[in-house]
């Protein structure tokens, strides 16, 4: 049976994968089964830019049937001319965790003495599948930055990022609720209406 690779190690990003593409006939497998895999830098100016090359890194290590999806994603605020963007992960430093991220970036907000508190996430997939197959596919979902964190769930910036249509952050969502508004779910959902066709 023929595989779809994320091209990631990161376990929140994987769970939501792994859901998001179970209606698809393919079995959906992770970096992380490459024990010798080092992912290369991510040195690109934008979220294709960084899509592109996890997906091209990774392409040649799986059969030529299976898929390979590489993912970019990060969040825009508004009030701060687009930061952290593709550098979300690593806002408050190399190693920093997504505590420390949300901390910096409320403060950051906080020095701007603004009301202005529009954002949104973004994210970008490139895949690569037999015969050269290339799908490049993105998805947003847009909100305000709260106040304060709020609720456990999800990863990444969801505890200070409440999504339009809710009145509680995407922290504090549930999967479910996450998923109908999903940026990477909006994504996924284009992809496989394109992987569809391909095949």
């Amino acid at each position: 049976m023929p595989s779809i690779w994320v091209a990631s190690f990161n376990k929140g990003k994987l769970k939501e994968f792994s859901k998001l593409l179970e209606e698809l006939s393919f079995e959906v497998k992770s970096a992380s089964e490459f024990k010798f895999y080092t992912p290369p830098k991510e040195t690109g100016q934008t979220f294709l830019d960084n899509a592109a090359i996890k997906a091209e890194a990774f392409k040649p290590l799986v059969g030529a049937d299976d898929w390979v999806i590489g993912e970019d994603s990060g969040l825009l605020v508004d009030a701060l001319g687009g930061l952290p963007g593709v550098y979300s992960a690593r806002y408050a430093g190399p190693k920093a965790s997504d505590v420390q991220n949300n901390d910096k970036l409320l403060k950051m907000i906080a020095f701007k003495q603004t009301d202005n508190r529009k954002a949104h996430y973004h994210c970008q997939i490139v895949a690569l599948g037999p015969n050269g197959a290339r799908i490049e596919v993105s998805g947003d979902c847009h909100g305000d930055i709260t106040l304060a964190p709020k609720g456990c769930g999800g990863f990444g910036y969801d505890p200070i990022f409440k999504p339009e249509g809710f009145d509680k952050a995407a922290g504090e969502l549930t999967p479910r609720e996450k998923r109908s508004v999903s940026h990477r779910a909006k994504a996924c959902a284009e992809l496989l209406k394109q992987m569809s066709e391909v095949q």
